[in-house]
């Protein structure tokens, strides 16, 4: 980057990257671009797995933290795909499970059309 402006994907990565998260779970959407570029420029810092279904990625997040006792994050994009989350996150909520989850919205520009 040649400033020191960040966006808020960069801002997101740069604090998971500082607390030693080691892997983020989640499904690419219109709503989250920024945030994979984000996770793109640290890909040595902190691996990205993809899933086929938002639900996998809670899931993912809840079964890592309960094996290795380190707290992972997920992200979705807008609308549907982050309706797709909360059953796994309720089930992790309930066993007092961590993990961030991180769920993209449309430009604001792009509000209300």
């Amino acid at each position: 980057m040649s400033s020191n402006v960040l966006n808020g994907g960069q801002v997101i990565v740069d604090y998971l990257v500082r607390e030693k998260v080691p892997y983020v779970f989640g499904l690419c959407g219109h709503g989250n671009i920024g945030f994979l570029d984000a996770l793109y420029e640290r890909a040595s810092d902190i691996k990205t797995i993809s899933v086929h279904h938002e639900s996998v990625a809670g899931f993912m997040a809840d079964v890592y933290y309960r094996v290795c006792g380190k707290p992972t994050a997920t992200f979705t994009s807008c609308g549907p795909g982050s309706a797709n989350l909360p059953i796994a996150l309720a089930n992790s909520y309930l066993d007092s499970v961590p993990f961030l989850a991180v769920t993209g919205n449309v430009p604001t520009g792009q509000f209300n059309r």
